[in-house]
């Protein structure tokens, strides 16, 4: 594959922010942050490659695939120094591979609705690591907050339900409330917003 990418926003691949129906959890892209960036979102795909290639490496994942590449952002956070850079390139590789979504949604039981991902868990935990991972950049720092809010916000849906967020719970290893609330404060601290890390 290339480096670059494309700040499109397609269907597939759209990165708004859902209103509450608990398809995906709010997933911020950085042109709604910052409609000046020139940062690319995902990896393009080399042209040389067939439809069919293109679509295999872009294909959405399992949930037990997500939870294997997971546990591998772990590994490496806990393993590594998490002030090197080729480690968080790496982290944050990992965490949008986890983060790509269907085409159409999944149908689930009525309590659930429709969901765009293998689990809600799995990719709020992705996005996590994804924070994590954009902290120390200057272009993706403001994006990595306001995304750590989102995700600190979404313990308050009602969609989808509790039974369908402890599916993975345990394999995740996504934080509990009080840790990301404690992770925001210290990250707006470092940005220099007290009074909002107050809060």
């Amino acid at each position: 594959t290339e480096t670059g990418g494309d700040n499109t926003q397609d269907g597939s691949q759209s990165e708004s922010k859902t209103d509450g129906d608990g398809a995906v959890p709010a997933r911020l892209s950085l042109l709604e942050v910052d409609d000046m960036t020139d940062v690319m979102e995902t990896p393009k795909v080399s042209d040389s490659l067939t439809e069919g290639e293109k679509g295999q490496l872009e294909k959405p994942l399992t949930s037990a695939e997500q939870v294997i590449l997971l546990a591998r952002c772990h590994f490496l956070w806990v393993n590594g120094n998490p002030n090197d850079e080729l480690l968080l390139q790496e982290v944050n590789a990992l965490a949008q591979r986890v983060l790509a979504l269907e085409r159409t949604e999944r149908e689930a039981d009525a309590a659930d609705g429709p969901l765009l991902t293998a689990n809600w868990l799995s990719f709020s935990c992705g996005l996590w690591y994804r924070c994590r991972a954009e902290h120390h950049r200057n272009k993706t720092r403001e994006r990595a907050a306001f995304q750590l809010q989102s995700l600190v916000d979404q313990f308050k849906d009602e969609r989808p339900s509790a039974g369908h967020r402890l599916l993975l719970a345990h394999s995740a290893g996504f934080p509990a409330r009080f840790h990301l609330q404690r992770e925001m404060g210290t990250r707006m601290m470092r940005m220099g917003m007290v009074s909002t890390a107050h809060e």
